[in-house]
């Protein structure tokens, strides 16, 4: 017994149909009740699984099947129990090695002399794997079977690290890797005008390094992110929903986690009625399940978006599928999985469940890409016997392919399939496209998947369904804040942290490039945008409404016109005016001796209705073209006029109060109040002031 892997728990339960050459898979069973993975008693397989056990049915049926495809040469597969938990699918990796002479599991093919352990390790010969569903479980099983040259080939696992050919050398993948899916995730942000996002990523390898892409990335698609949080299965997800509530203008939040991360979320959404607040776009680990997954949480994830690699129906696998009977079936767990899909027990043979036929089945968008990782090692194994070893048939074929060999095959391997074009990159990665759905409640309350555009990886644009129409509806309203362009709908909601500045106003910038503050400057300023200040303009210069005030031009010269109607109007007025206060003038010098005329300070009064004849004598001026010459004398005769006009009756008021001041104390006439000291006072005044 000292040469077995011995692990407690694990199921050592298989499915198991042996050809010439097999490969290997892991598919959840049972779950652990101790949660630690490797008590593997609760028999726990849903449909989805079940289907994927007998895609792997189909799918080798129909290669032994095809004339073409392996000649002469059977292909086998082994089924083994992931026990729902990365710790026993790692276990159970061990059991597709290749053996040595040093270390050895129980061989069903060659057991040993004495009889094993009941909790060792069975062996299964396998020329390659098909990966778990899950990256982070897919990670260190690539790594391992990278040491020993191993070919995994993954169906769903998009994590990019799986790219790392340092670490990965042989992991491939029918599905395109999560840089794709972030793309496409940004791209269609970008065109819906949404720039102010949130994120929910899942830990470990498929959620962290999408996020480091979307947040280098995002910059380019001008989109900032507002709130970021690590997630998983554990995570108390009020705190995580109230963060994003404290940043409502970011509505669109990418879930990049699994389903039941997702579940959990949505129940927190409920109960802190925060549905209609948030645009959730999900990543493809939860977006096959979702209209199954999430049926009890329509109002909360209605509206929201799916991104999915694209996937195929597959007709023949469905009916094959219907016709599978738990009675004759090999597949060790059918026939209990049965009774709990059923509520019908395979063995009472009154009952009309014994096979799917007449049960209204969904089925799983993995099956296609399922069917093509087969197919994938199918091919490559046909495609190098037939070059290496022409002449070889039945089991002799296994000693043919080696790890090294059938990696390079697999690489160059290109074929049609359900989903299209089948073929790798150097990294052993797959292009192609991503759906793009809208999750919308149907009429029973449940959810529905309407398909509204494809993301074309190697075009990088996102091709709208003809006639496509997004529901909005089941968004809340807010007040917008960016102007609507012309053709773009109303009732789109936004997700943007600022308003645009408009004309005259520059940016204050914030933390995030997205975030700001708009100011404007004064009438005389321009805008410093990379100073996000103002500067004013220099003498004689205006900001220009044609540069959104950036820059300052000189101001255009402008005069009236002589033959201008307003012009025309003051000069009109100016003339009765000075012809008015010439009659005033007259009447005060041939009034002279008049003792009214005597009691106004007639020298006085005379100065002031001379500075009335200048002042309208000015307006007229003001209408010719300026000149050099003109302007100063404009310039001086308008200033000389207020002062001409103000200074006499200075002079006049003070006289008064001084006269009246000086016959209430002393009954005399004080100094300085005669004729010719008011003029000598006025003239000092207007001296000093011109």
């Amino acid at each position: 017994d000292s040469g077995y892997y011995v692990i407690p728990g694990l199921n050592h339960t298989a499915y198991v149909k042996h050809g010439d050459i097999n490969i290997g898979t892991f598919l959840g069973v049972y779950t652990s009740s101790a949660g630690t993975g490797f008590k593997c008693d609760n028999f726990a397989v849903t449909e989805f699984n079940l289907q994927k056990m007998e895609a792997f049915s189909y799918a080798v049926e129909r290669i032994n099947n095809d004339s073409d495809l392996l000649t002469n040469v059977s292909m086998g597969f082994v089924v083994l129990d992931e026990c729902g938990h990365a710790n026993p699918v790692l276990a159970q990796s061990l059991s597709f090695l290749p053996r040595t002479s040093a270390v050895g599991t129980r061989d069903q093919n060659n057991p040993p002399t004495s009889p094993p352990r009941a909790d060792s390790l069975d062996h299964y010969d396998v020329i390659g794997v098909v990966s778990p569903s899950r990256s982070d479980w897919t990670s260190p099983i690539s790594q391992l079977y990278s040491t020993v040259q191993l070919p995994i080939m993954g169906y769903k696992t998009g994590s990019d690290e799986l790219s790392d050919k340092n670490k990965h050398r042989y992991f491939m993948r029918v599905v395109p890797p999560d840089k794709y899916q972030v793309s496409a995730m940004l791209r269609f942000i970008y065109q819906m005008k949404w720039s102010y996002i949130s994120v929910l990523y899942h830990a470990g390898t498929y959620g962290e390094p999408p996020f480091e892409n979307i947040k280098r990335r995002a910059p380019s698609f001008n989109i900032c992110i507002a709130a970021s949080h690590k997630v998983d299965e554990l995570s108390d997800m009020e705190p995580i929903l109230k963060d994003l509530l404290d940043v409502p203008r970011a509505r669109v939040v990418i879930l990049f986690t699994n389903p039941a991360v997702v579940l959990n979320l949505f129940e927190t959404v409920r109960r802190l009625n925060a549905s209609g607040q948030f645009i959730w776009i999900g990543s493809n680990a939860w977006a096959g399940s979702v209209t199954v997954n999430l049926r009890d949480y329509a109002q909360e994830m209605a509206g929201g978006f799916v991104f999915q690699q694209v996937y195929a129906r597959v007709p023949d696998f469905e009916k094959f599928y219907r016709l599978q009977n738990p009675t004759t079936s090999s597949n060790p767990w059918l026939a209990q999985a049965w009774e709990n899909l059923t509520s019908c027990s395979p063995h009472n043979v009154s009952c009309s469940e014994l096979h799917a036929v007449g049960r209204d089945i969904v089925f799983t968008d993995d099956v296609s890409h399922l069917i093509n990782a087969i197919l994938a090692f199918a091919h490559a194994a046909d495609r190098l016997l037939k070059e290496l070893c022409p002449n070889v048939t039945g089991k002799a074929a296994r000693t043919c392919i080696t790890g090294e060999s059938l990696l390079q095959y697999l690489l160059v391997t290109s074929f049609s399939s359900y989903t299209g074009l089948i073929n790798f990159d150097d990294k052993g990665d797959m292009t192609g496209k991503y759906w793009i759905k809208q999750i919308v409640p149907d009429d029973s309350g449940g959810l529905v998947d309407n398909l509204i555009a494809t993301y074309d990886i190697k075009a990088y644009r996102v091709e709208y369904v003809p006639d496509f129409k997004i529901a909005w509806a089941y968004f809340d309203t807010v007040e917008r804040v960016v102007p609507l362009q012309e053709g773009q709908l109303a009732d789109i909601p936004e997700s943007v942290c600022s308003r645009p500045c408009v004309l005259g106003e520059f940016k204050i910038p914030k933390k995030l490039e997205c975030c700001w503050d708009c100011r404007t400057c004064r009438p005389y300023e321009r805008i410093l945008h990379e100073k996000a200040s103002c500067e004013p303009c220099p003498s004689f210069y205006w900001p220009t409404p044609e540069s959104n005030f950036t820059k300052c031009q000189a101001i255009p010269l402008s005069h009236p016109s002589i033959n201008g109607s307003v012009s025309i109007l003051f000069i009109t007025l100016g003339i009765l005016a000075i012809i008015a206060a010439a009659l005033v003038l007259a009447a005060y010098i041939y009034l002279w001796e008049v003792r009214v005329i005597k009691a106004s300070s007639r020298e006085l009064s005379i100065l002031q209705l001379v500075a009335i004849l200048v002042g309208y004598l000015t307006i007229i001026c003001f209408q010719t073209t300026p000149t050099p010459v003109l302007c100063s004398a404009i310039y001086y005769l308008f200033c000389l006029s207020f002062v001409w006009l103000y200074s006499p009756l200075l002079v006049k008021a003070v006289r008064i109060f001084r006269i009246f001041q000086s016959g209430a104390k002393y009954d005399r006439r004080p100094k300085f109040v005669s004729s010719k000291w008011q003029i000598v006072m006025a003239i000092i005044l207007i001296a000093v002031q011109v």
